[in-house]
């Protein structure tokens, strides 16, 4: 399962990841030496992962016939899909979320809105630079990409980022979009939470 930063919800499944090769195609730990049989997962320098999202699993389930026995559970799954748009419109109605619109599905939207995310830029150099040079090419929407502590003297603190996307889509579908990215290593959607500090 792949869970949602900050609300607990299960947004994909994971399917594979992206290990880092050398020019031979050969996979590499995280010392830069050749992957060995028999070594942990832990070792090995993955560069990305790739998840299906939970609305395009539903999405697809509510299209496929089935056989009468398991026409029940289809309708369960199927109006669970429909509840959680019909919460993220109302949400969104509600102006709960401010300046924020929560779309699950791109037909249902008729706007674009400002998203914001933290980013880790992945530990490669060619990657963080290829992120500077190109953002705006890499992600549609790109409004800004900003340090997220530009006073840092901290080395690990060059490698996150905040960013501005214009997009329709949920937060979560662009953070999932995102990490898709070799440049980027991890997309956290900047959302309000709910605390119980008064």
């Amino acid at each position: 399962m792949v869970l949602g930063l900050g609300t607990g919800e299960v947004v994909a499944l994971h399917h594979s990841a992206v290990p880092r090769k050398n020019r031979h195609g050969q996979w590499l730990r995280k010392d830069g030496s050749v992957v060995q049989p028999g070594d942990p997962d832990n070792m090995i320098d993955w560069m990305g992962n790739e998840g299906i999202r939970v609305s395009s699993i539903l999405n697809m389930i509510e299209k496929i016939p089935v056989e009468k026995a398991m026409e029940k559970h289809k309708a369960t799954l199927v109006s669970v899909l429909h509840m959680d748009k019909n919460v993220a419109t109302i949400a969104s109605e509600n102006k709960i979320t401010p300046s924020k619109k929560y779309v699950m599905n791109r037909s249902e939207s008729t706007a674009s809105s400002t998203q914001y995310f933290e980013i880790q830029l992945s530990e490669v150099k060619e990657m963080q630079q290829d992120w500077k040079e190109n953002a705006t090419s890499l992600v549609p929407g790109l409004v800004l990409s900003e340090p997220l502590y530009p006073m840092s003297t901290e080395k690990a603190h060059r490698n996150f980022f905040y960013i501005h996307v214009e997009s329709d889509k949920s937060p979560w579908e662009i953070a999932a979009d995102l990490e898709g990215l070799p440049q980027i290593e991890t997309c956290t959607p900047d959302l309000e939470m709910s605390t119980d500090i008064r």
